[in-house]
């Protein structure tokens, strides 16, 4: 049976029909294609699960701290004395704060927190990446972080305070409360059985 020929009218309808699948048949492959690659790039489960650190604060007393690694970094937790709790209370919010009602929950608090009298962050200057030392407990600088590098100043939540170049907040990893005195650094909802 001889192969009709298309009339001229309707080779450029064709033509556009053929494109437009050969095109979407092209994309819908090389979409089947990156996803193994893009899900081969996600770490493991057992990498994944290594990735939780427990805090144990038994022994930490108020006005105390305590540094451990998560994550390759520096994570501070402290135990905030009352009377750092009001002194941080009168200091108000740090002159770069920005909208916190955009930020993840539990930063928006004032103390930054799951509990007013415990803070928890990574101890590392936003400014420059340097691991930031204990805070400072007597003095003019009492109750601050000062970054050993640029000299930026951090109040006990982890705010910048308008000495130096830093302009951020302290990053506050994901954690969850175990029990009174345990936090699990690196999930923030409990696991689901």
């Amino acid at each position: 049976m001889p192969h009709p020929i298309p009339q001229p009218d309707q080779a450029p309808a064709r033509r556009r029909f053929l494109a437009r699948l050969t095109a979407a048949t092209a994309a819908l492959g090389a979409a089947a294609g990156a996803w193994p690659l893009l899900a081969s790039l996600a770490p493991a489960a057992d990498t994944l699960a290594q990735d939780e650190t427990v805090l144990d604060l038994a022994g930490l007393p108020p006005g105390g701290s305590l540094l451990i690694t998560w994550r390759h970094r520096p994570v501070m937790a402290i135990h905030r004395s009352p009377a750092e709790l009001e002194a941080l209370r009168k200091l108000g919010p740090a002159p770069f704060e920005t909208d916190t009602e955009a930020l993840p929950w539990p930063i928006r608090t004032s103390h930054r927190g799951l509990r007013a009298d415990l803070a928890v962050f990574t101890a590392m200057c936003t400014y420059d990446s340097a691991s930031l030392p204990p805070p400072e407990r007597q003095g003019e600088r009492a109750g601050r972080f000062r970054c050993p590098w640029c000299g930026s100043h951090y109040d006990l939540a982890g705010r910048p305070r308008g000495y130096g170049p830093a302009r951020l907040a302290l990053h506050v990893p994901p954690y969850l409360a175990l029990r009174e005195n345990r936090l699990l650094v690196g999930r923030t909802a409990p696991a689901s059985a």
